[in-house]
C-alpha cells in the first residue's frame, strides 16, 4: 500500500476558512450576551468563602500571618489582610504564593494589577468587582467552546449548541462566579486542544508536523499549567490520546518517524520544561495540612462514594434542579433526585445512540447537523483511529467537509482519558479529586462539547423542555440553591441572626490560613451591623490546643467579668471547634436551639452570664 507523501501544514491551515454565516454569528454573540448576564447577575450578593479571600489576600501580596492566635479581634483586624496596600509589588504576589500556598502565580498576578487599577487604600473593593475578572474569563469561555467545536467537527448546529450549554452550564456558571482561577485554566486548555485537534488531524492524514503549530501548543500547555496545577490532568490526557494514535498508525509511523516524532518529542520536551518551570517554582514545602483533606490513608478502602460523587459533578456540567440541602426539606430532594436521574439516563442514552450513529454514518443525525454523509468509521469509544482517512475527511481544497468521526474519537478520548486519571488518583494514590466539583474543570467543556451532538438531534421537537430545564438550571445556580457549593457564609449568618446579640464572641478552630479565610466571609456579613453591634473573634490554635482553648474559656471569662450585672448574656458562637470540643465554663449555657451544621460550618451558642 502506497503512502502518500507527507505535507507541511502551515502555522495558520486553511481548515481555519470556516463557512459560517451571518447568522451563525449573530447566534452566537447571543449566547455570549446571555453568558454575560447569568454571569454578572447577582455576582457581588453573596458573601466570600475561602478560596476567594485567599484569592484577594495573595492577590494584594499580603499574608493571613498578621492574623494573630490566641487573642481577641475586632472585626476590622480580622478583615485588614483584604485591605489594598499600595506598597506590595508582584514580587510580593509571588513570594506569598510560594510560602504560604500551593499554586502557580499567573492568575494571581493579573488579579494584583486588576485589585490596584480598581481599589484604593481607603475604599474597600465591592465583592462584584472582585469577581469581575473570572466572571469575564467565564463569558469568553462561550466563543472559545463554539471555535473548537467548530474546528474539530464542521458543524455550526453543533458549534452553536455547545456555545448555548457552555453559556448555561450550572458547573461552568459555578466557577465563573468565583474569584478563583478555573475559567482561566479553561480558556488556555481549550487553546491547548485546539493545538492537540490539529496534530491528530495531520497524523491521520500522514503529513507532517508544523514546527510553528507545535510552538502554539506547548505555548497554551505552558499557560495551563502556569494557571492551575490541575491542568496537568488534561495535558496527561492529551499525551494519551496522541500515544493512542501513533499507535493505531504505528504501520504510518515506521515511515513518517521523522516527520511526526521529531516535532512530538519536541511538544513533550517543550511542555515538560515550561511546566517544571511552575513545579520547581512551587517546590518549597507549604504546610501539608492545605491539602490534607484531599489526601486518604487508605486509598484501596475507597468504595462507592468517590463514584457518587464524580457522578454529581458530571450532572451539574449539564443541568442543576434545586437540591441545597441546606435549605430544602427531605422529601423535596428526594424528589429532585429522582428527576435528576430521569433526565440522566434519558440524556446518557441519547447521547451514547446519537455517538454511535454519527460514527456508523447515519444520514438522518448528519443531516440534523447540517453535515452530509460520511464513510463508516469505528466507534468513537473505541479510540481507533483509521489507516486510511474517509472520503469526507477536510482537507485543504475542501475545507468546509465534516470532521465527525475523527472529532469525536479526540474530544471522547481527551474526556475519558481525564476522568481516568481523576479516578485513577483517587482510588489508588489516594488523593480524592472527587471531593470537589471545581477539580473536575479540565474536562468540563470537552463533555459539553459531546453533549450538543445529541442535544441536536437526539432531542429535535423538544426546545422548549430543553429551555425550561435550561432556565430552571440557570435559576438554580444563579440563586446558589444547588449542591456546589458547600461553605456558606451567608446560611450560618442567617441561622445566627434571631438569637444574635452583642456583646459576642465568634471562636474558631485555627490550623491554616483556611480557617481565617472561613471566618472572614462571616465577618463579611456583620459588616451591614452597627460598630456597637458587631462581634469579636478568636482563633484558637491546633498547636498546644489544650493550652489555646484554655487560653480562650479564661478569657471568656474576663468578658463575663466586665458586665453589668443586668446585662445581656456574653454570646460565645463556637464554629468548627477542633474535635468538637465544647465550652466547658460553670457559668456559661449551650442553647440547644442553634447548635447545628450548616455546609462547612458546625455552630453552637453558648450563653454566658455576668461574673462579679
Amino acid at each position: 500500500m502506497s503512502v502518500p507523501e507527507p505535507v507541511s501544514i502551515p502555522l495558520h491551515p486553511t481548515v481555519f476558512s470556516a463557512r459560517l454565516s451571518t447568522r451563525h454569528y449573530y447566534h452566537l454573540a447571543l449566547w455570549t450576551v446571555l453568558g454575560a448576564v447569568v454571569r454578572f447577575l447577582w455576582l457581588g450578593h453573596f458573601a466570600p468563602w475561602t478560596d476567594e479571600c485567599a484569592t484577594w489576600v495573595f492577590s494584594l501580596g499580603r499574608s493571613f500571618d498578621t492574623i494573630p492566635i490566641n487573642q481577641v479581634l475586632s472585626l476590622d483586624k480580622l478583615l485588614d489582610p483584604l485591605a489594598l496596600d499600595p506598597q506590595r509589588s508582584l514580587m510580593d504576589v509571588v513570594t506569598r504564593l510560594r510560602h504560604d500556598d500551593n499554586h502557580p502565580p499567573l492568575f494571581f498576578l493579573m488579579m494584583h494589577g486588576w485589585l490596584h487599577w480598581m481599589g484604593t487604600p481607603d475604599r474597600p473593593l465591592s465583592l462584584f468587582w472582585l469577581r469581575a475578572p473570572s466572571a469575564l474569563m467565564g463569558v469568553a469561555l462561550i466563543p472559545a467552546t463554539f471555535g473548537l467545536s467548530w474546528f474539530t467537527f464542521r458543524s455550526p448546529p453543533l458549534a452553536q449548541t455547545a456555545a448555548a450549554l457552555t453559556a448555561f452550564s450550572p458547573l461552568l456558571l459555578f466557577l465563573s462566579r468565583q474569584a478563583r482561577h478555573y475559567s482561566f485554566a479553561q480558556l488556555w486548555l481549550l487553546l491547548s486542544l485546539v493545538g492537540l485537534v490539529g496534530v491528530i488531524r495531520a497524523i491521520d492524514r500522514g503529513r507532517s508536523l508544523s514546527y510553528g503549530w507545535i510552538g502554539l501548543w506547548v505555548l497554551s500547555n505552558g499557560l495551563a499549567m502556569a494557571s492551575h496545577y490541575f491542568s496537568a490532568l488534561g495535558l496527561g490526557a492529551e499525551a494519551m490520546v496522541v500515544l493512542g494514535c501513533l499507535v493505531q498508525r504505528r504501520s504510518q509511523v515506521q515511515i513518517h518517524w521523522r516527520q511526526w516524532l521529531g516535532p512530538l518529542g519536541l511538544a513533550a520536551l517543550g511542555t515538560a520544561l515550561v511546566s517544571s518551570i511552575w513545579i520547581f517554582y512551587g517546590i518549597i514545602p507549604t504546610d501539608p495540612s492545605l491539602t490534607q483533606w484531599v489526601r486518604s490513608s487508605a486509598p484501596f478502602s475507597q468504595t462507592v462514594d468517590p463514584l457518587v460523587r464524580l457522578w454529581l459533578w458530571l450532572v451539574s456540567m449539564v443541568l442543576m434542579l434545586p437540591s441545597d440541602f441546606n435549605v430544602l426539606p427531605l422529601g423535596i430532594l428526594v424528589l429532585v433526585g429522582c428527576v435528576t436521574l430521569y433526565l440522566f439516563v434519558h440524556l446518557t442514552r441519547t447521547s451514547l445512540t446519537v455517538w454511535g450513529k454519527a460514527c456508523g454514518g447515519n444520514s438522518s443525525v448528519l443531516q440534523s447537523l447540517g453535515l452530509p454523509q460520511p464513510n463508516p468509521v469505528p466507534a468513537p469509544w473505541s479510540l481507533e483511529f483509521s489507516a486510511e482517512p474517509p472520503a469526507t475527511q477536510p482537507d485543504d481544497r475542501n475545507p468546509g467537509t465534516p470532521d465527525i468521526p475523527l472529532g469525536l474519537q479526540i474530544l471522547g478520548g481527551y474526556t475519558l482519558a481525564t476522568g481516568a486519571i481523576v479516578l485513577l488518583l483517587t482510588y489508588v494514590l489516594g488523593v480524592d479529586l472527587t471531593l470537589a466539583p471545581r477539580f473536575q474543570f479540565p474536562y468540563a467543556m470537552t463533555l459539553l462539547i459531546l453533549v450538543s451532538a445529541a442535544l441536536v438531534d437526539g432531542l429535535q421537537g423538544r426546545r422548549w423542555w430543553v429551555g425550561g430545564v435550561a432556565a430552571l438550571s440557570v435559576i438554580t445556580s444563579v440563586g446558589q440553591w444547588g449542591y456546589l457549593q458547600n461553605a456558606r457564609p451567608d446560611l450560618l449568618f442567617k441561622a445566627m441572626a434571631p438569637a444574635y446579640g452583642a456583646p459576642a464572641l465568634v471562636v474558631t478552630g485555627h490550623i491554616h490560613y483556611g480557617q481565617v479565610g472561613g471566618l472572614m466571609g462571616l465577618g463579611w456579613q456583620f459588616q451591614s451591623l452597627p460598630d456597637s453591634q458587631r462581634p469579636q473573634f478568636f482563633f484558637t490554635s491546633w498547636l498546644n490546643y489544650d493550652q489555646s482553648f484554655q487560653t480562650m474559656e479564661d478569657t471568656v471569662q474576663g468578658m463575663q467579668t466586665t458586665l453589668n450585672p443586668d446585662a445581656a448574656p456574653l454570646q460565645v458562637w463556637l464554629i468548627n471547634s477542633l474535635g468538637n470540643r465544647p465550652l466547658d465554663l460553670p457559668d456559661c449555657v449551650a442553647d440547644s436551639a442553634y447548635g447545628d451544621r450548616i455546609g462547612d460550618y458546625r455552630y453552637q451558642l453558648y450563653r454566658c452570664n455576668p461574673r462579679p
